[in-house]
């Protein structure tokens, strides 16, 4: 009856689930996304046409969207024409230096960058507005890693590993951690060899633990120089940190708060154009 209903359109579709369920007189979370909950929660099979013909629709957009960033002549004005209705001001270097470096995830040898500027500068804004072009479980971000955390994430292979704030230079709880880093962005995998007990014949035997890379590395940071090591394996790259600059960010911060800058419809659009794009790139 349902397959009559809505034809032969087999479009993955995510249903308005509301996750709640009341359970001997008690609301509970579930996270069930079975069509017939969704049909008890007071959904429709007329609804659940409207969903598919508008989710359809959406899907043409996009791929419509993406022929033409295909065809584009200059990829990189789009890029940044794109970027800057995201909300940047200004930075079309920048942008572009940003973009190619998260890119080469794609390749056998990756980037890394560190973005420099002052406080309310926009650097975190700039970098986490291009990251969201990007297939999202290619990235992992962090704030701040254990002694020992890296070494035991196993496989990063071509992953863009994200640090939100570079560690101080002089700060020791990172040496250890810089080390690794290091080592992984130069020669795209960590080896270590650590000493344990072998349950079986409860000696004690060394065993090799390997994180496997490439990466590409990016954080942000206010220093003005960060450890000299780190940096010589980084592209150094800098933001407009004039006061008129400023001032223009946080304007543009403020019409975003007031929905006065691209409409949400238009920056979804964006998105995932981008981010079909970029998965559909060669490895």
């Amino acid at each position: 009856k349902l397959l009559a209903h809505i034809g032969s359109k087999t479009e993955i579709l995510h249903l308005p689930f509301k996750h709640i369920r009341t359970i001997h007189v008690v609301e509970q979370e579930y996270h069930s996304k079975d069509f017939n909950d969704w049909i008890i929660e007071g959904g429709t099979y007329e609804h659940f046409e409207r969903l598919i013909n508008n989710q359809t629709e959406e899907t043409q957009q996009i791929d419509k969207a993406v022929e033409e960033l295909k065809n584009a002549p200059d990829k990189l004005k789009v890029l940044i024409d794109d970027v800057h209705k995201l909300g940047v001001i200004g930075e079309e270097t920048l942008i572009a230096i940003i973009f190619l470096s998260l890119l080469s995830y794609k390749f056998d040898t990756c980037l890394g960058f560190v973005v420099k500027g002052r406080f309310s500068s926009g650097k975190s804004h700039v970098l986490k507005t291009i990251l969201i072009l990007f297939p999202q479980e290619q990235i992992i971000m962090i704030s701040s890693f254990s002694k020992l955390a890296l070494q035991y994430m196993f496989d990063l292979s071509n992953k863009i590993l994200i640090q939100t704030e570079e560690p101080p230079a002089d700060d020791p709880t990172y040496w250890e951690i810089n080390s690794q880093l290091r080592q992984l962005i130069s020669e795209g995998e960590i080896t270590r060899a650590i000493a344990e007990r072998d349950p079986q014949t409860n000696k004690t035997v060394t065993v090799n633990y390997k994180v496997k890379g490439p990466i590409v590395y990016g954080s942000t940071t206010t220093q003005a120089s960060i450890h000299e090591e780190n940096e010589s394996r980084l592209l150094v790259l800098q933001t407009n940190d004039t006061p008129m600059h400023i001032s223009k960010v946080k304007d543009m911060l403020d019409k975003q708060v007031m929905q006065l800058w691209t409409s949400k419809t238009d920056m979804d659009l964006i998105k995932a154009k981008w981010r079909k794009y970029i998965t559909g790139l060669p490895m």
